[in-house]
């Protein structure tokens, strides 16, 4: 029915930027998706100033780019039904030259989206061929073959003939003053020393989530941290507020070890996270947006994966890393403690002993 009702004419060659004024970008999706995609808002301002960009956000993601200086427009979808068809009403109103659609895993939405949005704009989308009916511009990329940054890039790239160099894929959160002194005034509170490059003497460790192919267990946690604190590191607890089993657990640790939980009594805002990842000598985090905040801040970070999520596409991105891969079809929870603890002290060790950071490298969970 759609295949016959929507008139999008297929867009050969390349569009030219110098003739688009306004451009929308479709990622209101999830938290790491909008970093990723950060870089790409500066990269088309700096090319072509002209340009007006507009982003769709979630109420999951939205605070990441509420300070960027690249973004003109951004439009809340949310759960909140008429706040959503006013935000569509005024993307309608803006007319959009071409409409960039960034979430691969929801075609058939998006599409409708931006035909209605902007019928007569140029509809540029990646996935399945069954779905490049919904686009004027189409691509069709192997997933999981290299990192999601470089995938967006290719897309831009020959959407509008231009060269992204890796070089200039840079994440970029902008952190107000007020959130910066209220997470240093926390670290001071803890009597945590500074190091000699700026950060803190201290190893922020994730604790979420619990459960799915991506979760740690109990087991995992209890050993790491009673590793590292019988080493004397000090260790900074975060966790998804809304995780339970590691609410009950983080309690737990700071009950019987010393380390400690920021924020101490409420949820974290993004940017307060992104504040205390940037202060961090380290971060320990499954694969979540822990790590994409992480490679924004510069931050070293040892990360775990698993061979059942698309975990090429998400490894941290231009910041000294260690990727621990769990064995091939099992999830991060099989993958054992003494590996985990193995792994990272060679990790700590190493950023400990280098002049500067340069270390990168995956290891696999039984090697």
């Amino acid at each position: 029915m759609f295949r016959n009702i929507l008139s999008n004419v297929p867009y050969e060659g390349s569009i030219d930027l110098r003739f688009v004024k306004k451009i929308l970008f479709l990622r209101h999706d999830r938290i790491g998706d909008m970093i990723v995609t950060t870089p790409f808002f500066q990269i088309l301002k700096a090319r072509y100033p002209h340009l007006t960009i507009g982003v769709t956000a979630s109420p999951r993601n939205i605070e990441i780019i509420q300070h960027n200086e690249y973004v003109d427009a951004i439009y809340l979808i949310g759960n909140n039904v008429l706040q959503t068809i006013h935000e569509i009403h005024r993307m309608k109103c803006e007319r959009y030259d071409v409409i960039v659609n960034l979430i691969f895993n929801r075609t058939t939405s998006l599409g409708l989206l931006a035909y209605y949005v902007s019928k007569d704009g140029v509809k540029i989308g990646q996935g399945n061929e069954k779905y490049r009916f919904y686009f004027n511009k189409y691509f069709s990329y192997p997933r999981n073959t290299k990192h999601m940054v470089q995938l967006i890039a290719t897309i831009l790239s020959q959407s509008f003939a231009m060269t992204i160099c890796d070089s200039e894929l840079e994440y970029s959160i902008h952190i107000p003053m007020s959130v910066k002194q209220f997470v240093h005034q926390y670290i001071e509170s803890k009597a945590i020393p500074k190091l000699s490059n700026g950060r803190f003497n201290f190893i922020l460790l994730n604790l979420s989530p619990s459960v799915g192919r991506c979760g740690v267990t109990r087991q995992q946690i209890q050993n790491i941290v009673e590793h590292l604190t019988n080493r004397h590191e000090n260790v900074v607890i975060i966790y998804d507020p809304q995780d339970a089993t590691m609410r009950t657990l983080a309690l737990e640790l700071l009950r019987y070890h010393n380390c400690f939980l920021f924020p101490e009594e409420r949820k974290a805002s993004l940017l307060e996270l992104a504040a205390i990842i940037h202060n961090a000598y380290c971060v320990v985090t499954p694969d979540t947006s822990v790590v994409h905040f992480a490679s924004a801040m510069k931050t070293p970070v040892c990360a775990l994966y698993t061979p059942l999520s698309e975990y090429c596409e998400w490894q941290p991105w231009k910041v000294p890393h260690i990727s621990i891969l769990a064995d091939e079809h099992q999830p991060v929870s099989s993958i054992p403690s003494s590996t985990i603890i193995e792994q990272l002290d060679k990790f700590i060790l190493q950023l400990r002993s280098a002049n500067e950071y340069s270390i990168n490298s995956n290891v696999h969970s039984k090697s």
